[in-house]
C-alpha cells in the first residue's frame, strides 16, 4: 500500500525539558486510513541526530476516522538530544490515502507539555501561494470538508485570497457526500480528456 510523506518545514522551536507534545487538532479521512508520524531533530550543523540509526522519535499508528476527531502525542525525548537540536521536523506518515480518499487536517501544534489549546502560531499565513508542479489543479477545503477546485490545464499560479485570470480556468465545487465519479482527479481527467470539435459547413 502507498505512503505518503507530508514533511512540515523545519523549525526552532525552545523548549526547556525533554517533555514535548505533537497534536492536530482536527483529522480525518472519507474512509479509516492508518497514520503516523517521525519526529526528527538536527544539530546546528544541520546533520539529523540518530539514535540506533533511526530518528529521535517515531510514534505508534493511528487510525484517521471518518469523521474530525483530535490526536495527541506526549514524548519524552532524552534531554542531552534536545540541548543538540538546533531544528526541529515533523515527518506525517499516511497510509490508504488516494484521490478517492483523501485526508483532511488543520491546527496542528507542536509544544513544551503538557499539551495546550490550538492557537494560532504568529508565523501563519491568511494567504498561501497555490503553485503548479507538475498537476493542473488544486483543491481548497475548509473545515467542514467542503472544497472548490481549481482546474489549470494553464498552471498559472494563484493565492487563497484572489484566483487570477488564466487562459483557462474550471472552478469545481465539492461536496461531502459527493458520488465517487465526482472526485477532484476525476474530475480533472475528465475536463482535460475533452476536445472541442468543429463542423465545417461548405455552401
Amino acid at each position: 500500500m502507498d505512503r505518503y510523506h507530508c514533511k512540515f518545514p523545519m523549525f526552532r522551536k525552545n523548549v526547556t525539558n525533554g517533555l514535548v507534545t505533537f497534536s492536530i487538532g482536527n483529522i480525518k479521512s472519507r474512509t479509516p486510513s492508518v497514520a503516523y508520524f517521525i519526529l526528527h531533530c538536527y544539530d546546528l550543523h544541520g546533520d539529523e541526530i540518530l539514535v540506533e540509526d533511526k530518528p529521535v522519535y517515531v510514534g505508534q499508528r493511528f487510525v484517521v476516522l471518518p469523521s474530525y476527531h483530535e490526536y495527541i502525542c506526549d514524548m519524552e525525548i532524552d534531554e542531552e538530544i534536545i540541548h543538540d537540536t538546533f531544528n526541529f521536523q515533523i515527518e506525517l506518515i499516511l497510509i490508504g490515502v488516494t484521490g478517492e480518499n483523501p485526508v483532511y487536517f488543520n491546527k496542528v501544534m507542536f509544544e513544551q507539555s503538557p499539551h495546550t489549546e490550538y492557537h494560532k502560531p504568529a508565523e501563519a499565513l491568511d494567504i498561501a501561494n497555490i503553485r503548479f508542479n507538475n498537476n493542473n489543479y488544486a483543491t481548497l477545503y475548509t473545515n467542514e470538508g467542503k472544497a472548490l477546485q481549481v482546474i489549470r490545464p494553464y498552471p498559472v499560479d494563484f493565492d487563497t485570497h484572489t484566483i487570477t485570470a488564466s487562459k483557462t480556468t474550471v472552478l469545481a465545487p465539492h461536496l461531502e457526500n459527493e458520488p465517487e465519479t465526482d472526485t477532484p482527479d476525476k474530475l480533472m481527467m475528465e475536463y482535460i480528456n475533452q476536445t472541442i470539435q468543429y463542423i465545417s459547413i461548405k455552401k
